[in-house]
């Protein structure tokens, strides 16, 4: 029998002979104290948020219809402040992101346009001019020796290479023919 401290899903005899893979997707059970945190955390919660609607009732009561209309105005001039840099914001990352398709030639992902994205239209071009850069430096390194071409220049081939009796010279040969060892997808 059950206890009301753990709360556990009882199996028939049937039930015990299904596969392990089976009594691993069953749900996840949660003693009394477990639910009543979750529950306490959540009216808690609860509670100041309608402990705070209360207070801002109770303000709004005590002010006259001058001092009401001039909160408003600051709450409606904070919004606005706030959809004002949200569309800066937005638009910034609509120019960086075209100024690196235009030198970059790809098409960035957003959480790399938006980590570049700063406060000012002037920190943002500086970001994305030391990210031009640095995708530059990086492809010209690429560009310039690291990566392997396809279809080797050597006549070598797989079994030529293991063939060689030096493990440096066999190592050597391998390094410059990787095509031979990649799979094509």
């Amino acid at each position: 029998m059950e206890t009301n401290e753990q709360m556990n899903v009882e199996q028939t005899p049937e039930e015990s002979k299904e596969p392990a893979k089976a009594k691993e997707e069953t749900t996840r059970t949660y003693t009394d104290k477990e639910v009543d945190e979750i529950i306490n955390k959540r009216f808690a919660k609860w509670q100041k948020e309608q402990e705070r609607k209360v207070e801002e009732a109770k303000r709004l009561e005590q002010m006259n219809a001058e001092e009401k209309a001039k909160y408003e105005l600051g709450e409606l001039q904070k919004e606005l402040d706030k959809l004002k840099a949200e569309k800066a914001h937005s638009e910034m990352a609509k120019t960086a992101k075209a100024i690196i398709v235009q030198n970059c030639k790809t098409q960035p992902q957003d959480a790399l346009v938006d980590a570049l994205v700063r406060d000012t239209a002037e920190e943002t071009s500086e970001t994305v001019k030391a990210f031009i850069a640095f995708n530059d430096e990086y492809t010209k390194s690429r560009l310039a020796g690291g990566e392997p071409k396809k279809g080797s220049t050597s006549a070598l081939t797989t079994d030529q290479i293991f063939a060689i009796k030096d493990p440096n010279k066999r190592l050597k040969a391998i390094e410059e023919n990787m095509d031979l060892f990649r799979k094509e997808k």
